[in-house]
């Protein structure tokens, strides 16, 4: 097999063009595979049958070359929360905000962030808790945790009571599918009526209300917030291993707090707590980004992503993935770990024709380093047997 950049973003003689030329329209003319001609036989422009598109990301800055076979990117800083089990013993137990608050009649709390799994091994199937509420209920007299539990390709929602056997004991939600590569925004609200007699408990998804719980109280019950946690109530699950990226905390209602990490202080999750060696610090690091789209205009291709090369300030600890998507198919991922090429090219995924392809990266870096990171990477395609079509890539980024 034959591989060749992109004419667009070379500058070829015009010797190696004529050859490049005749060698295509002789395969074109002898064979009945389709092979893309860059130029045809009058030295005219043809379009590519691939070519890139802005995705119009708010993070990424996309500069596409002239013919949309090739792009330069950069993507916006951003730090995260990291927490992830330090002793490996699945325990993690982290508090977020206590506001240890009465609801009144007409009042409502909301707690919410963003999380992103950035690793998760599960074999007993049990999933984590990513975010919880705790809540008094002086109706019945007992303590009650809502929560969403993680299971990778779905979540839970439930309620039950705080100290019981089950901790969905009053209800559970339906699995909720979710994409295991995204960040996702998780929510719990608690609401109670003007009149104060019913007590009403919702959990979003990315603003999709998944589940619903209601009560019917006395007026004059109290019902007390007390806090929120992460990763909380896996003491009894040692073989359970993640790491998670948390951004965008808030809490609403009569209580208020937020937190995005910015600049670079830790200032909601200050009450932290392990049941194990709980790891907790803050890092550079892009959400899984989507960073350009390849539209398919004609013919079906095996498409993948090959790192090409990574150079520049690289701080220590710096890590990178690439991956493409194909409505519910994933690439398996191209790595950068510690600074080095460690798995050069992504699983190849089929194209059709009219179709649209999502390029990803996710990029993590120790806090605070100053550094500038350009990764070189080739979007490849290949017609049938006969040859391999690249296109150069760059991503940026950096911090300080």
């Amino acid at each position: 097999m034959r591989t060749f950049k992109s004419c667009y973003t070379r500058k070829w003689g015009l010797f190696a063009i004529i050859l490049l030329i005749l060698s295509i329209w002789h395969l074109k003319v002898f064979s009945s595979t389709y092979v893309y001609n860059p130029l045809n036989s009058n030295f005219n422009p043809v379009q590519p049958p691939i070519i890139f598109s802005n995705p119009n990301n708010p993070n990424a800055t996309v500069n596409l070359g002239e013919a949309y076979t090739s792009a330069n990117i950069t993507l916006t800083r951003n730090l995260a929360l990291n927490v992830y089990d330090e002793d490996e013993n699945g325990t993690i137990y982290l508090e977020g905000p206590a506001p240890y608050i009465n609801l009144d009649p007409g009042g409502y709390y909301n707690v919410s962030w963003s999380v992103h799994m950035a690793s998760f091994e599960d074999p007993m199937g049990k999933g984590v808790i990513i975010i919880d509420l705790r809540f008094y209920n002086g109706y019945t007299d007992n303590y009650y945790l809502a929560s969403i539990t993680y299971y990778g390709s779905y979540v839970k929602a439930a309620l039950g009571l705080l100290y019981g056997p089950d901790p969905a004991s009053e209800g559970q939600s339906s699995p909720y599918t979710i994409n295991p590569y995204q960040k996702h925004e998780f929510k719990i609200r608690v609401e109670r009526s003007i009149d104060g007699c019913i007590l009403t408990l919702k959990w979003f998804v990315d603003g999709v209300n998944i589940y619903s719980y209601q009560y019917n109280i006395t007026q004059g019950t109290q019902i007390i917030i007390y806090e929120s946690y992460f990763g909380w109530l896996n003491q009894d699950k040692p073989e359970l291993k993640f790491e998670a990226y948390l951004d965008d905390v808030h809490a609403e209602g009569v209580y208020n707090a937020s937190e995005n990490f910015e600049d670079g202080v830790d200032d909601v999750f200050i009450i932290g707590e392990s049941t194990g060696y709980t790891g907790k610090r803050i890092s550079y690091y892009t959400y899984p980004q989507k960073f350009l789209l390849a539209l398919n205009n004609h013919g079906v291709y095996n498409v993948s992503l090959e790192f090409e090369s990574i150079n520049g300030v690289i701080p220590s600890g710096f890590n990178a993935s690439i991956w493409i998507n194909l409505n519910s198919q994933y690439s398996r991922s191209a790595k950068v770990v510690n600074g080095l090429i460690v798995e050069n090219q992504t699983s190849k995924i089929l194209l059709q024709q009219n179709s649209i392809l999502n390029l990803y990266v996710n990029i993590t870096a120790t806090y605070p380093a100053n550094w500038s990171v350009t990764l070189k990477i080739l979007f490849k395609y290949e017609v049938e047997d006969y040859i391999t079509v690249s296109y150069p890539l760059r991503v940026e980024a950096g911090y300080g």
